[in-house]
């Protein structure tokens, strides 16, 4: 929320000013840093999911769940600031488009699933839900700015990046702690922040992104 408060009004304003290269350099980082905080997020709720649900609600089965919608929330983050950047390229009738093609889609799955397959079935709804409207919002912003997908950067280097640090935390950390006998909560608060530091860790190894691209310095118009 805070990158798009800062980043929406300089990607409006150069689009308005139809400068196209300081355009896709916005959208790019905007994506990027989308990308690389939305990824642990999401890998957080799969790594710990079961002490998430034992902590929260005293449950596995919890857990479980935790666990399978985890993945989703990079898309939830993605579809979130993509949709922002299209509302301030003006593109607010194809996000209402597919907000509506979603809803249509959701409510249409609900039923047909949930009275048969229960919690499994709203599972598969959520899931077919933000993968159709991350991915119809991200297809228009390429349109758009004539941007194409950066595998490497925006997908293979933070996945393996939080792959890398997990199995760290799981076969690295959790051996030596576990003699110390530590509560549920500590495990879980030592783990997520050592998952943290190993991921940004390798985020800067591979190049995938730097400390300069979450900082955001404003432009300012040249005097005529």
């Amino acid at each position: 929320a805070t990158l798009s408060t800062l980043l929406m009004p300089e990607i409006t304003r150069a689009a308005e000013r139809g400068e196209r290269k300081t355009l896709q350099r916005l959208v790019q980082r905007t994506l990027l840093v989308t990308v690389v905080l939305s990824v642990p997020a999401g890998g957080l709720f799969c790594l710990f999911s079961g002490e998430i649900g034992m902590l929260l609600y005293q449950s596995e089965e919890i857990g479980l769940y935790l666990c399978v919608l985890g993945p989703l929330m990079p898309l939830m983050y993605l579809e979130s600031m993509v949709d922002g950047i299209l509302k301030g390229l003006g593109e607010q009738l194809s996000s209402f488009r597919y907000t509506a093609l979603d809803s249509v889609v959701r409510i249409a799955l609900i039923y047909l699933l949930l009275p048969r397959f229960g919690m499994q079935g709203f599972l598969f709804v959520m899931l077919v839900s933000n993968l159709l409207t991350s991915l119809l919002n991200l297809h228009r912003l390429l349109q758009v700015t004539g941007l194409r997908v950066q595998w490497l950067r925006w997908v293979i280097k933070p996945v393996f990046s939080f792959l890398c640090a997990g199995a760290a935390c799981r076969f690295v950390l959790q051996p030596l702690t576990q003699r110390l006998g530590l509560p549920l909560l500590a495990w879980a608060v030592l783990g997520a922040v050592f998952t943290s530091v190993i991921y940004a860790l390798f985020i800067w190894l591979t190049g995938c992104a730097g400390p300069g691209d979450f900082i955001v310095r404003r432009t300012r118009k040249k005097a005529g």
